[in-house]
């Protein structure tokens, strides 16, 4: 991928759910996986309760004469750099999909770098919390943050490798470099960094929904980071 772009995290949806006693199917969906040279794959919805979390929007990538769109998704991913100084640029794609819970579940992954040239880099995924950055050489292809929910850290779900992530959910991927630079970090809540050129992007965190992070430099071993995998997490009354 040259100069590509960050993945966008899945969406997020949270409130109270009323329901009966009774046997509910849960699905929980793969981080979308990352590619050489192409678009990143969407992530795979979850699904709980009759919700449904769309999975993340693949980053774009540097076609050569512009970069590609990020893909629609829960949240967007980045839009890919455009390495040939010119007119054109990646745009990244809003969110899509509602639901009568939440009708926004994340935010729009951010435009691929559009000034040419080596150091030119793909735009951030989107975060459930806040839209992806544009690419560098305008600005740092961060990935748009998660959300925050302090009652749901890892350790008190029983997940105390999240520990680190303070809460952060679905941290959007950071977008990756041309050939040369230091590639972006991805959002708080888990998201995976844009690689360093030339080299693969790094993943999402597992159960946390987040995106992948963008490889750079082209080749086929410079892919883009597999999202993380989707979590359903419940609280009951008793």
């Amino acid at each position: 991928l040259y100069g590509g772009a960050g993945g966008g995290a899945g969406g997020l949806l949270q409130g109270t759910v009323t329901t009966n006693n009774g046997t509910y199917p849960i699905t929980i969906g793969n981080g979308g996986t990352g590619t050489a040279g192409s678009q990143g794959n969407n992530g795979q919805p979850t699904t709980a309760l009759g919700l449904t979390a769309y999975g993340g929007g693949g980053g774009g990538y540097d076609t050569g004469p512009e970069g590609s769109d990020g893909a629609n998704g829960g949240s967007g991913g980045g839009g890919g750099a455009n390495s040939n100084a010119g007119p054109n640029e990646g745009l990244g794609s809003k969110q899509t999909g509602t639901n009568t819970a939440a009708p926004g579940q994340g935010n729009p992954g951010g435009r691929g770098g559009t000034g040419g040239g080596n150091s030119d880099g793909g735009g951030g995924g989107g975060g459930a919390g806040t839209p992806g950055r544009q690419g560098q050489n305008e600005s740092d292809g961060l990935g748009g943050d998660g959300l925050q929910f302090p009652d749901f850290t890892g350790p008190l779900v029983g997940l105390t490798p999240l520990n680190p992530l303070n809460g952060y959910w679905a941290g959007g991927g950071g977008g990756g470099v041309y050939q040369s630079g230091t590639g972006s970090a991805g959002g708080a809540g888990g998201g995976g960094a844009g690689s360093n050129a030339p080299g693969a992007g790094f993943n999402g965190t597992a159960n946390t929904g987040s995106g992948g992070g963008a490889g750079s430099g082209g080749g086929p071993t410079k892919v883009g980071g597999t999202g993380g995998k989707g979590i359903v997490i419940i609280r009951y009354a008793v």
